[in-house]
């Protein structure tokens, strides 16, 4: 799941609220991972944020990845085949 809030008290709430949820419909909350959204803007000046384009991501991936992946805390490459496998999530289980 994949979500945007502007406070970490909302973002806490929202992810309790839909851990009860899933619980209350019989799916294990604690298989549940949501991933919470996050804005970077890019710049060497505080008015750099007012500046930004739309195309911030495309910006994060040129820019601050490779400076991640330089110092190893970013992987270059992929070892499984589906986005689960990336993100070391268990194979799903269908009756």
């Amino acid at each position: 799941m994949f979500t945007l809030h502007s406070t970490l008290d909302d973002a806490q709430r929202y992810y309790f609220d839909v851990r009860r949820r899933a619980a209350s419909c019989g799916r294990d909350p604690n298989a549940l991972k949501v991933f919470l959204a996050a804005t970077f803007v890019l710049g060497e000046v505080a008015e750099a944020e007012n500046l930004s384009t739309p195309h911030g991501l495309d910006e994060f991936v040129d820019k601050v990845v490779p400076l991640l992946q330089e110092r190893g805390v970013f992987r270059t490459e992929y070892s499984g085949t589906t986005l689960r496998d990336h993100l070391g999530l268990a194979p799903v289980s269908r009756p």
